[in-house]
């Protein structure tokens, strides 16, 4: 999230409209502060006297996008289309999706687009994956991890981490890599959670001396007692022009573990 603050004039004289800004940061906004009802954010990337939304030191809260969802044409229409990224700033048009790292604006659910979703596997033409606040086009067959903050690029599964973007499939522990999904404990009562990585709640990296996943979520030197691991596959079809963004071939669904007695 970017942080809100309050700008204050420094007596220094004002800057060429046009130039990044030189504004300061004096004090973080708080209940303490007069406004408690937040009204705008501050972009970085905003330039003094900036003559549209996107390109303003302060720009109104509302007109501030998610990261990651796509831009509807109200959106559009009302002015609440501007994207704050790391790197620059700005204004998404219809269908498309924010990136925080960059400030960059893709299409997202547009007719044409190359977006994968959560937990699907990368294919010819679906391949751009959105991490936790950035986005990296996978490897034909590589997995897309929503939490991932890494762009490994194409590796070799031994050099994979449990923080990629894009995951290799055989750095899966259970395909003889060191890559394990965790899972939320069931309550009292209640069923386990199907273990498949869309119900995983975090990913670790497990090594030489601890290679397994264990049922509690930690790396363990004991081989757990499941004895078959299947990967379950299905197909989702896109309906030509109907602006999805899902992957039209097998999408991964997961590991489903069954312990045996």
């Amino acid at each position: 999230m970017v942080p809100l603050l309050h700008l204050q004039a420094n007596g220094a004289s004002p800057k060429k409209t046009g130039t990044k800004s030189d504004a300061k940061k004096l004090a973080y906004d708080d209940t303490t502060t007069a406004d408690v009802d937040e009204t705008e954010v501050c972009n970085p990337n905003g330039e003094r006297g900036g003559a549209t939304d996107d390109k303003k030191v302060n720009v109104l809260k509302k007109k501030v996008l998610a990261y990651g969802v796509a831009v509807t044409a109200k959106q559009v229409t009302d002015g609440e289309n501007i994207c704050i990224g790391e790197d620059a700033s700005n204004a998404c048009t219809e269908n498309q999706a924010c990136v925080y790292k960059t400030g960059a604006c893709v299409d997202f659910a547009t007719k044409v687009n190359t977006i994968l979703e959560s937990w699907a596997v990368a294919e010819e033409g679906k391949v751009t994956c959105f991490g936790a606040s950035d986005t990296e086009d996978c490897e034909l067959t590589y997995i897309c991890n929503p939490r991932g903050t890494t762009k490994g690029g194409k590796i070799k599964a031994a050099d994979a981490v449990e923080t990629n973007i894009c995951v290799h499939p055989d750095a899966l522990w259970e395909n003889g890599g060191y890559v394990c999904f965790t899972f939320p404990e069931a309550a009292d009562g209640e069923d386990p959670v199907e273990r498949i990585p869309a119900n995983s709640e975090s990913t670790i990296l497990c090594d030489a001396d601890k290679p397994y996943c264990g049922d509690d979520g930690k790396c363990t030197a004991d081989e757990p007692t499941t004895s078959s691991t299947t990967v379950s596959e299905v197909t989702s079809t896109t309906t030509e022009g109907d602006g999805s963004h899902a992957a039209t071939t097998p999408v991964w669904i997961g590991l489903a573990i069954a312990a045996t007695l």
